[in-house]
């Protein structure tokens, strides 16, 4: 009896201090709603109201204080969303989460994002309102960095915190476009079963069977679905879910029974806490906008005020390929192009791992992109094939595209910002108080000769 007493005064013990801790943690960790703060620049005194649903509505003087409260708010309530998806498209997870995201990190190390976006860093236009805004924005984010409360999670798991640049910034942008893009699950999965049970089952799915492909002679190798089964693994193992599924519709006034237009944008992202998007209304007196913004992005994709409305869906264009490169005969770094042999760019990386020997693999990459061989070990197929992906082949606007979309005063204005996209292909919907309603597909595609068939 005195040692189940003894129990009993131990479990109370440990479930009152279990009480305390949460409820101090709970108090230290909780973000500002209330009171008063000073944040480095503002030009004028800048007001948050927070609703029922903890939505920020921030009203300020000028753009400029607007985004970078806009900033602070964001990186209080989501900083630890904002480091995990950074480090993805890095290929950094491996710091924070161990060798289980090696093969993560690998591949979308591997990809070009980074590169491709030190590409676009250089030659962003310094004056453009896009551009300020956006230092802005990450400017308050580093000093919340430097002076707010480090969230539980970066303690949980052991880091410390990092200022955030714009190539971060870029890195969700390149995210965003590979989790929309689906040829480099698809084309490899069709490809086998063309090969495989042959044209009859293509046409049942209602792809033309013509004799060209991208991917040739596959008959005896398993390489397609060895590609198609390690991506799609990778994408299970990922700690935030991949932006991918949405549907939408915008109804002008002569189908509607108050004759005005009715907007609906679904983007039906896989759940996840916290949520994907992150709402916010911003009010300046030149300027409104009530937005869904992605981590780490200061530009809503999503977005509302009394003027227009626009949302977006995945337009599911073709913009990755495969390609089976020809290695020199006599020299394996050399790869055949219509100019002669040219050597492959070959790239030694390394990724950290947390209570783990650091992992260095090399990397080959030829005119049209990184050699997956060198990504996917399980191919099982010794030759060369390359992924080109038009997100890394082209100048990336996606910066002043948000901006654009967010900041249009007319339909005009609107659809010059979305011409701008490249990758992801993006449907884009709009409909505003003025009785017009447009739907944009947007992407920049490739052209190919009629006979190639870029669905195999």
């Amino acid at each position: 009896m005195k040692v189940f007493k003894k129990f009993i005064s131990f479990l109370f013990i440990i479930t009152v201090l279990l009480i305390v801790v949460y409820f101090i943690a709970s108090y230290y960790f909780k973000p500002k709603y209330n009171g008063e703060l000073k944040l480095n620049g503002l030009k004028d005194k800048v007001t948050v109201f927070y609703d029922d649903n903890g939505v920020p509505h921030i009203n300020a003087q000028n753009q400029k204080d607007a985004y970078k409260v806009f900033g602070y708010v964001h990186a209080q309530d989501r900083l630890w969303q904002m480091e995990v998806v950074r480090r993805i498209a890095a290929g950094r997870l491996s710091e924070i989460f161990g060798k289980k995201m090696i093969k993560t990190d690998k591949l979308f190390g591997s990809l070009g994002i980074e590169e491709a976006a030190e590409k676009t860093i250089k030659n962003l236009d310094t004056n453009s309102k896009a551009y300020q805004l956006a230092i802005a924005y990450l400017e308050v984010i580093n000093e919340f960095i430097e002076e707010g409360t480090t969230p539980l999670e970066f303690h949980l798991v052991g880091i410390e915190k990092e200022a955030y640049t714009l190539k971060d910034m870029y890195n969700v942008f390149g995210y965003m476009a590979f989790s929309f893009a689906a040829a480099h699950k698809t084309d490899p999965l069709l490809n086998e079963i063309k090969e495989k049970l042959g044209n009859d089952y293509l046409a049942e799915l209602g792809i033309s069977t013509g004799k060209g492909q991208l991917i040739k002679n596959a008959r005896k190798t398993a390489i397609q679905s060895q590609m198609t089964a390690e991506i799609n693994a990778i994408y299970e193992k990922l700690p935030v879910p991949s932006f991918i599924g949405s549907n939408s519709w915008v109804l002008g006034p002569n189908k509607t029974k108050n004759g005005k237009v009715i907007f609906a944008n679904d983007p039906h992202i896989n759940f996840s806490q916290p949520s994907v998007w992150y709402q916010s209304h911003i009010k300046t007196p030149g300027f409104e906008l009530y937005g869904f913004n992605l981590a780490l992005t200061p530009f809503p994709l999503l977005g509302h005020n009394k003027d227009y409305a626009y949302g977006l869906t995945m337009l599911e264009n073709d913009d990755v390929d495969f390609y089976i490169e020809q290695d020199h005969p006599e020299n394996s770094d050399q790869y055949k192009t219509t100019d002669g042999f040219k050597n492959y760019k070959t790239y030694s990386k390394t990724i950290k791992v947390k209570k783990g020997t650091d992992v260095t693999y090399q990397l080959r990459v030829s005119q049209h992109g990184p050699i997956m061989n060198d990504i996917v070990k399980q191919l099982n197929d010794n030759r060369p094939i390359a992924m080109k992906w038009i997100y890394t082949h082209l100048p990336n606007q996606l910066l002043d595209v948000c901006y654009e979309m967010s900041h249009a005063t007319n339909l005009s204005e609107f659809k010059r910002g979305v011409s701008k996209i490249h990758a992801p292909g993006l449907n884009v919907m709009y409909g505003d108080a003025k009785d017009n309603v447009a739907w944009f597909g947007a992407a920049k595609l490739y052209q190919f000769r009629d006979s190639l068939n870029t669905k195999v």
